[in-house]
């Protein structure tokens, strides 16, 4: 065998390794990306979670989310609390959409935001918090919810 021939053989053996490289890589990224989303979505849940047990186990809190939905005044201390509670929202509203962004997030679950944040635009407090508070957020972000409220006053026109 020349030395050609030899030369060869090694470029067609280091085209194999090179194709079985691409392959194991192309199975590893697959499996990574798997990681993320699992464990995007596992604190994503321990956000929701965390956030719902506010409301569930303490009861005062609950009782200004009551009068905020009952469109009842609020105090100077439960303005505080519910506006802390808007914010940990809001940020969470955000996260989703920028993970949604990140195609980490399926699109199902940004819609499912989408209807949370016109629910929440439907309160006085919601739209008083978003018009103080938007200038914290990405601009993309404000520019999404500023078309959900678009669209929220496009569909009471029509009525």
């Amino acid at each position: 065998m020349s030395i050609q021939e030899f030369g060869a053989l090694g470029e067609g053996i280091g085209s194999l390794l090179i194709l079985i490289t691409l392959v194991y890589l192309a199975v590893q990224n697959k499996q990574q990306q798997r990681l993320l989303l699992s464990s995007v979505f596992q604190a994503r849940t321990g956000l929701v979670l965390d956030l719902s047990e506010t409301v569930v186990i303490d009861n005062s809190f609950a009782e200004i989310v009551a009068k905020v939905e009952a469109g009842e005044e609020l105090s100077a201390v439960e303005r505080v609390r519910i506006r802390s509670w808007h914010y940990m929202c809001w940020k969470t509203f955000e996260n989703n959409h920028f993970q949604n962004t990140l195609r980490v997030l399926d699109s199902s679950q940004l819609q499912t935001t989408e209807l949370i944040i016109e629910r929440t635009l439907g309160t006085t407090e919601g739209l008083e918090y978003w018009y103080d508070m938007k200038y914290q957020f990405r601009a993309d972000f404000v520019t999404w919810v500023e078309d959900i409220i678009h669209g929220i006053e496009q569909e009471e026109l029509a009525t």
